[in-house]
C-alpha cells in the first residue's frame, strides 16, 4: 500500500503529523533530520484527509506521524529504543494486541495505545533519560514512511513498517497510562532496569 493510501485509511480521530524527509529545507531554513513534522501541524489538527492533501502538495513530506496526548485524542505511544526483547518478555501480554511500528533500528519498536478520557488529567510523557523507552504523550511518533537512520547506533536509513490494526487500538495498560511509569513499575521491572 502506498504511503498516501495508508494515510487516507487512518482512523478519522487520528491527529496526523506529516513528516519531512531527511535533508528537506524547513520554513525556518534549517534542514530536517527526518522526524520533523510539517510546521502547521503543530498549531492545527490535521485529519488523515488533511495530511494526505498536504503530502500530495509537498513531495518532501515522506512519512506520517501521530500526535499523542489530549490534542491527539488520547493516543499514546510506548517507544522502546533498545532491548526490545527484554520489554516484550516483561510486558508481553500488554504489548501483544497493540499496533507495532519498527524500522531498520534493531531491537527497537513503538506500540500504540489509547488512554480513556477520564484518565487524561495530569498525564505527561517522559523521554529516555536512563531508560531504554519513553512514553510519547503530547508529542508525535512516526507510524509509517521513510526512516532517517540513526547515527549514534549506526542504523541505516530505511522504512517504518507497521503490524497491527490502527482501527482497533487497545487501551493502554496500567504501566503506560500512569503519569510517571517508574513510580508504578513492578519489582520485576525495577530489577531488570537495575541489572543493566
Amino acid at each position: 500500500m502506498s504511503l498516501l493510501k495508508f494515510v487516507k485509511s487512518l482512523p478519522a480521530d487520528f491527529v496526523c503529523a506529516p513528516i519531512y524527509k531527511k535533508g528537506s529545507k524547513l520554513i525556518s531554513g534549517t534542514l530536517s533530520k527526518g522526524k520533523t513534522p510539517l510546521e502547521d501541524s503543530h498549531h492545527r489538527k490535521y485529519s488523515p484527509a488533511d495530511a494526505a492533501l498536504a503530502m500530495r502538495q509537498n513531495y518532501d513530506l515522506q512519512a506520517i506521524g501521530l500526535w499523542t496526548g489530549i490534542r491527539g485524542n488520547g493516543y499514546v505511544i510506548l517507544d522502546i529504543d533498545a532491548e526490545l526483547k527484554i520489554y516484550e518478555k516483561l510486558w508481553g501480554e500488554d504489548l501483544k494486541n497493540a499496533p507495532k511500528i519498527t524500522s531498520t533500528k534493531k531491537n527497537a519498536a513503538k506500540f500504540v495505545f489509547k488512554i480513556p478520557s477520564d484518565r487524561w488529567t495530569g498525564l505527561r510523557g517522559f523521554g529516555l533519560g536512563d531508560r531504554n523507552y519513553e512514553i510519547l504523550w503530547g508529542r508525535q511518533g512516526v507510524l509509517k514512511g521513510l526512516y532517517p537512520g540513526h547515527e549514534r547506533t549506526n542504523t541505516p536509513e530505511g522504512e517504518y513498517t507497521l503490524k497491527g490494526d490502527l482501527h482497533n487500538v487497545p487501551d493502554a495498560p496500567e504501566s503506560v497510562s500512569y503519569t510517571h511509569l517508574r513510580a508504578h513499575e513492578t519489582p520485576e521491572h525495577r530489577v531488570c532496569r537495575l541489572q543493566r
